[in-house]
């Protein structure tokens, strides 16, 4: 990659503002987590993109004693004696305790967050999980290239268009 991982994040890749809880339980194939943004009635707004800071689909950064993990959010819940205090009129509130399932997808890698499929090391109980920042997500085809292959660029094919035929 032609610019350094410092240029690229100046103030870190896990940033304070998007911390979303911490890791509640583990096993091979994901990691619980209690979120303790959920119960907000929106997302948040961080560096011109919208993280939703609890919802699936999101990418997560877990910190690792050795490494950090990569995962993706697959569930969002509360516990059964909560589930009853979501009504039509809900507003949002911040002590709402939900729990969250995060799929591991990979390993990044602190010193130059490449990243590789796979877990190196599990995660512990109370490991602070944080929203992935969107260039972070963007960067992921360069950082998964192995060292030697940086050289060429990344191309998607995503198509034509006929210009010659007109509505």
């Amino acid at each position: 990659m032609k610019n350094s991982i410092d240029d690229l994040f100046p103030k870190g890749l896990l940033r304070p503002e998007l911390f979303m809880g911490v890791a509640s339980s583990i096993n091979a194939r994901a990691v619980g987590i209690n979120l303790s943004e959920a119960g907000q009635p929106s997302g948040s707004h961080f560096s011109g993109g919208r993280y939703g800071r609890g919802e699936v689909g999101e990418f997560v950064l877990i910190e690792g004693q050795q490494n950090l993990l990569l995962g993706r959010i697959t569930e969002v819940r509360l516990p059964e004696q909560d589930r009853r205090s979501i009504k039509p009129d809900y507003v949002g509130k911040t002590n709402l305790d939900a729990i969250g399932q995060i799929q591991l997808l990979g390993c990044v890698a602190m010193d130059d967050l490449t990243v590789t499929a796979g877990v190196d090391a599990y995660p512990r109980l109370g490991d602070r999980v944080y929203a992935a920042p969107h260039q972070f997500i963007a960067l992921l085809p360069r950082l998964m290239e192995k060292n030697n292959e940086g050289d060429t660029p990344v191309l998607l094919d995503l198509g034509a268009v006929d210009v010659a035929q007109e509505s």
